[in-house]
């Protein structure tokens, strides 16, 4: 190997090679230990005129902030929310859902779904029972009437058909309607339903509209607490009498409703990065006081349905890392690979740019040293004994092989100095040999 033409064109012998591959181990690396993540998500909510669909925009207009394009998707409720994300085929990865929905996964459970992990839980959801009627505090009260207990897919008609469940009511016992949100206050209080049952945080339009509105009124539950004994993911809260509405009074008295939590869940597969920016846009959305929660309750991982991200939970008490607060979803990203994929190679690469060139001069050393190397045992010969004409031929012949090879030797700049003197020394050896000699 020519290490002389190498060292003297070491900027593209060396240098150039050694940084090109270190880009092209960065990009690999980074690709497969780093990916980088999808520009656009989806969210699926709920209804338009519910709380999941007015959360679903809020966390859409925080996400866009932070360099996502972000997708609202409309559904029935919980239930459909829960089909999309299990659907290999659907765009959906992130969805509100409702509690208690655990159970029914795991009873329609398939080798090709897709696993699901919790965010967040996030709010407080009351079962909510108005109606048209002022006596009624009692499920078998509804036999035979007008029901709107929400629309199929929905987190509000699995809690209804597990509450008439537990009374020995079946929809065959009822004549159901799917009438929800806004058009079911209205349907009261036209009178073409008799009551409607419903899950929705205190803050949702329609809870608000069912109070407000005269002729509907809102049906106090008897044995609540002995309900949620035989459903475990509904447990009993108490509202104070005029907790709801100071203005109105609502309710009018101490009132015990039965609950459900509402979460956050994405698809196992959804980006890291992202897991931890919707962690922190929940932080920013739930965090403030409810009626059944002081400020910090929410969001938190207390009695997950779905395993909880591990992506999350470090967000959940330190908030998001500096780089991800401060630069873009993609900016941030590629900081990250650089500082964890790119310093070591960078590190190494220049580690390399210094070690190989130290190793290249150390060869060409190594054949001028060996040249010098000849020429002391050329002159110690010369000091011990006589030379004969055998011995006269053979240093002679070494001298002439040593200053040819030194004249075609391709030295850098820095070894010229060296390879004159070497010349030098193989002239007086030369002389001192003619002079050993006789000559």
């Amino acid at each position: 190997m020519n290490w002389a033409n190498l060292y003297k064109h070491k900027f593209l012998s060396v240098y150039m090679p050694i940084w090109m591959l270190t880009v092209a181990i960065f990009f690999v690396l980074s690709t497969w230990l780093m990916p980088l993540p999808p520009s656009k998500v989806t969210i699926t909510s709920g209804p338009a005129d519910g709380m999941y669909y007015s959360h679903a925009q809020r966390y859409a207009v925080l996400l866009r902030k932070h360099g996502l394009e972000v997708e609202v998707q409309e559904s029935a409720g919980s239930g459909q929310n829960l089909l999309r994300l299990r659907d290999p085929n659907s765009p959906a990865q992130i969805a509100f859902l409702q509690g208690g929905f655990a159970a029914v996964d795991n009873a329609t459970a398939s080798e090709k779904r897709l696993r699901l992990l919790t965010v967040a839980n996030v709010d407080i959801e009351p079962v909510w029972i108005f109606s048209s009627l002022k006596d009624v505090d009692s499920l078998q009260q509804l036999q035979g009437m007008r029901v709107s207990i929400g629309q199929t897919d929905s987190g509000s008609r699995l809690v209804a058909m597990r509450l008439l469940d537990q009374v020995r009511l079946e929809p065959k016992d009822l004549v159901v309607s799917e009438t929800t949100g806004l058009a079911a206050v209205k349907a009261l209080q036209d009178g073409q339903i008799d009551a409607s049952i419903f899950v929705a945080a205190t803050a949702a339009p329609v809870v608000r509209a069912m109070l407000s509105t005269p002729g509907i009124h809102m049906v106090h539950l008897k044995r609540s607490a002995a309900l949620s004994e035989r459903i475990p993911y509904l447990e009993p809260r108490l509202i104070a009498a005029g907790m709801l509405d100071a203005a109105s009074k609502q309710p009018k008295q101490d009132t015990l409703l039965l609950s459900t939590v509402a979460s956050v869940v994405v698809s196992e597969g959804l980006h890291p990065a992202i897991q931890r920016l919707v962690t922190a846009v929940a932080m920013q959305v739930h965090s403030g006081a409810g009626p059944f929660s002081k400020a910090g309750d929410f969001p938190n991982l207390k009695h997950v349905d779905f395993p909880s991200s591990r992506h999350t939970r470090s967000i959940l008490v330190n908030g998001l890392p500096w780089l991800e607060q401060t630069f873009s979803l993609q900016v941030s990203q590629w900081l990250w690979r650089l500082l964890f994929v790119g310093a070591p190679l960078i590190l190494l690469a220049w580690l390399a740019c210094h070690s190989v060139p130290a190793y290249m001069r150390w060869m060409l050393e190594s054949h001028i040293n060996r040249w010098y190397g000849e020429l002391k045992f050329i002159e110690n010969d010369l000091e011990v004994s006589r030379v004969s004409g055998l011995d006269f031929s053979r240093h002679y012949t070494q001298l002439r092989t040593i200053e040819v090879a030194a004249s075609h030797f391709s030295a850098p700049q820095e070894f010229l100095k060296r390879l004159y003197i070497l010349r030098h020394h193989v002239d007086f050896v030369r002389q001192k040999l003619f002079i050993k000699r006789g000559r």
